[in-house]
């Protein structure tokens, strides 16, 4: 609902049209044409001759007397039958909206040219010019709908995210309470990588420079650790191979993305402690 006003107001659309347009989007010929039941479409192509022939005498003067003749009749039929053709997925109610839009000379098309004649080709062409309309208000409408939808998961995400944050924050204060009460280096493997921004963002962590570049120093050497050990214990051939090489770049000076990485996650548990122990 908030789309359909948000499209209507920034593009000035009327909502009863938008509203019209949207049910017709499941409400429509081709809906019926797909159940497939004879009955149903029988009943509906009546329906649909009706309005036609009401619209035929309603905005173009027409006139079809009644009984209609066998050569109005043969015309009503074809008109149906080109709608549910080409035409499916409009509903009747769209159908006289086209017109209805068409006499107010919403659409480049003056029907009144027709001196009171009614057709196929001028049903096709206010049909045609409704459908243009038609289809930049859906396109107005779907963006609404998807920058509204865009919000709400922005906002739900914010709020798993302040959710987080705050129990990040209580872990680590509750964590700081018991360490300064029992000393105890373990506790600070229930530190996660993670902490470190939310943190820093809460003003909760002001380390020096030197601080900073004593963790990292110590990250960089745990990161290796890391990977020696992973080498001795893993059964893969492949990756003792590839941590084989890491090591090899390292000795050799080279900036390694997958130790640095290593690197950066130890560094922010490394951070967080070192906030404690200070």
């Amino acid at each position: 609902m908030k789309a359909l006003q948000e499209a209507s107001r920034k593009n000035n659309i009327n909502q009863d049209n938008l509203e019209i347009i949207l049910q017709g989007r499941t409400n429509n010929i081709r809906s019926v044409l797909k159940l497939k039941d004879e009955r149903q479409i029988k009943v509906m192509k009546n329906e649909l001759s009706l309005s036609i022939l009401v619209i035929a005498n309603t905005y173009t003067g027409a006139n079809f007397d009644k009984p209609l003749s066998q050569e109005n009749e043969i015309l009503i039929n074809e008109c149906t039958n080109f709608v549910c053709e080409f035409y499916p997925m409009l509903s009747l109610s769209e159908i006289h909206k086209a017109f209805k839009m068409a006499v107010a000379e919403k659409f480049d098309i003056n029907i009144e040219t027709y001196y009171g004649k009614f057709n196929v080709s001028i049903l096709g062409k206010v049909l045609k010019s409704y459908c243009d309309y038609r289809n930049k208000l859906i396109q107005a409408y779907e963006q609404e709908k998807d920058k509204l939808q865009k919000k709400i998961e922005r906002e739900e995400i914010e709020r798993r995210n302040e959710i987080t944050r705050k129990q990040v924050v209580k872990k680590y204060l509750a964590l700081k309470e018991e360490y300064e009460q029992t000393g105890d280096d373990l506790l600070f493997r229930k530190i996660k990588p993670y902490w470190c921004k939310i943190l820093i963002d809460k003003g909760l962590i002001n380390l020096t420079d030197e601080q900073k570049k004593e963790c990292w120093k110590i990250a960089k050497s745990q990161a290796l650790i890391q990977l020696k050990t992973e080498y001795a214990e893993t059964d893969s051939t492949t990756r003792r191979g590839s941590i084989k090489h890491l090591l090899k770049k390292v000795e050799e000076g080279v900036e390694v993305d997958e130790v640095n990485n290593i690197s950066i996650k130890w560094y922010s548990i490394f951070i967080v402690e070192k906030s404690i122990k200070i």
